[in-house]
């Protein structure tokens, strides 16, 4: 029952620092959004990987490539999506912040709307 996010805890741990160190996408949030991309790829492999048809080799009992090929995939999306760190502008105007707060403010509403509606994909497959 608890095998999954353990599963996807581990992919996680994994993959969340090949995307900001290695690949050399930071996110918002602390330690160059580590923490923000580690929680995005563990909620999503936890809630798509149990839904999707199980994918594992035929000697190992726990299906581990199905929450490893979600994991995977969002990374890559994420690395898509993120800008480089040299993309960011240092002499913004007034306006420009303010804009740039109140698309923060909406990303982060949103981020905490997703993290709710993977949490209750995750959950109801238990049910």
């Amino acid at each position: 029952m608890y095998t999954s996010l353990l599963i996807s805890l581990i992919i996680a741990v994994i993959l969340a620092p090949i995307l900001v160190y290695g690949l050399k996408r930071p996110g918002p949030g602390p330690l160059n959004g580590l923490l923000f991309i580690f929680i995005i790829i563990l909620m999503f492999s936890w809630a798509i990987g149990g839904w999707i048809e199980p994918i594992h080799p035929l000697n190992i009992r726990y299906p581990w490539l199905s929450y490893f090929l979600v994991g995977f995939f969002i990374m890559l999306l994420l690395g898509a999506l993120l800008p480089t760190p040299h993309s960011k502008k240092e002499n913004l105007t007034e306006e420009e912040i303010r804009a740039e707060q109140v698309a923060d403010l909406t990303i982060g509403f949103f981020f905490w709307i997703m993290l709710f509606l993977l949490a209750l994909i995750g959950i109801a497959k238990w049910f």
